[in-house]
């Protein structure tokens, strides 16, 4: 399996199953982000309480697997769900009730109804969306010469939108 900073993966650390977590990647460093087991901190956890570093030559170690599930049972806050009726954006769980955006408008709940139980999603037919992770650097050629360069850093040079 080829890591990439950003995937979405699951993994044992210390005995310890976790089910949500991320690659994270700064500079030649790998570490897993998930809010289970504290360990090697890294800069940017993604959102996630603790980091666990790991040496990319061995994650068997660490049992990690490319998460893949598309079971609407496995959906947190955050998660895009989908149906024949487009994406929308899980915004909050509070006990068995999932808060979701209007369809295809992640940052608005302007429909009479817009919490379900995981039993409505399912007859609804939604399944977790699972995106690859964007690639966070980009070429760039001046003078002939090519560098690879994080997008954050281009989008402040104003090398790219």
């Amino acid at each position: 399996m080829v890591l990439k900073k950003g995937m979405k993966v699951t993994c044992v650390i210390a005995d310890t199953e976790i089910k949500d977590a991320r690659i994270q990647q700064e500079g030649t460093l790998f570490f897993i982000c998930q809010n289970v087991v504290n360990g090697s901190d890294c800069k940017d956890k993604m959102g996630y309480e603790y980091s666990w570093f790991f040496d990319e030559d061995y994650p068997g170690r660490l049992d990690i697997k490319e998460f893949n599930l598309t079971d609407i049972e496995d959906a947190q806050e955050g998660d895009i769900i989908v149906n024949k009726y487009g994406k929308r954006k899980v915004l909050g769980i509070c006990g068995e009730v999932y808060f979701l955006s209007v369809p295809d408008c992640f940052d608005r709940i302007t429909e009479p109804s817009t919490a379900y139980t995981i039993t409505e999603l399912k007859q609804n037919s939604y399944s977790l969306v699972v995106e690859e992770p964007e690639d966070d650097t980009v070429d760039i050629t001046v003078e002939g010469k090519t560098k690879t360069i994080s997008r954050t850093s281009a989008k402040e040079l104003n090398l790219i939108d």
